[in-house]
């Protein structure tokens, strides 16, 4: 199961150069460059826990850049000066805290379950931020057509799915084990949601040329 989240950021990946051809949409270009770290860390990670290597410091890493990466992402949609130095406080915030705790309390072998689940918070509670400004525009958005509704859908469901299983996984990983592989199976498919979405938001804006007929 773990191949096929793989897959989708892969795809994701690809799809995401198409962000280059599209003028209108320039600040979502840095999905680009995490993405393809993002797949290179997935397939990394799997390659350790197929030769039995521990690949904690992996999940580690790719949890604190993704968090920082979509709380930059949130800064950049959101309008509100206020709320805006809100975000970059607390992610600079969140990264001090993730670093002393690496380096004094607990080694990247270990779990990071507390700080990520932080992390999640902070960027749960920036998406619903966004959507109260979003519904509060004195224009009408067509969602449909509007990169930022899916990428922030897509966060917010995956985030918000993802911090509980953070918070408690101590728990999680002492249950049987057909439980916590659902557990971890609904973690997966949250991947693909969140990058079905992003598919959405890189695509909804392109504008492709209708082949002339010529007699």
């Amino acid at each position: 199961m773990k191949e096929l989240p793989i897959l989708f950021f892969s795809l994701s990946a690809m799809v995401s150069i198409l962000l280059l051809f599209q003028r209108n949409i320039k600040s979502i270009r840095i999905f680009i460059p995490f993405l393809i770290v993002r797949v290179a860390a997935e397939i990394y990670g799997e390659y350790l826990n197929k030769l039995k290597i521990q690949n904690i410091w992996v999940n580690n890493i790719i949890g604190m850049l993704s968090i920082c990466f979509y709380l930059y992402v949130l800064f950049v949609f959101i309008d509100n000066k206020k709320i805006k130095s809100v975000i970059l406080f607390l992610s600079l915030f969140f990264v001090s805290a993730f670093t002393v705790s690496s380096v004094f309390f607990l080694s990247l072998n270990e779990m990071h379950t507390y700080e990520l689940s932080v992390g999640c918070l902070m960027v749960v509670a920036a998406c619903i931020y966004f959507f109260y400004e979003l519904l509060n525009y004195p224009n009408d958005v067509k969602l449909l057509s509007y990169p930022p509704f899916w990428i922030v859908t897509g966060v917010l469901f995956n985030f918000a799915g993802e911090m509980p299983v953070y918070l408690f996984l101590d728990f999680v990983i002492h249950q049987p084990k057909v439980v916590s592989k659902s557990i971890f199976f609904m973690v997966h498919f949250l991947d693909i949601i969140l990058n079905t979405l992003l598919l959405i938001a890189f695509l909804c804006r392109l504008k492709l040329r209708r082949p002339s007929l010529s007699y």
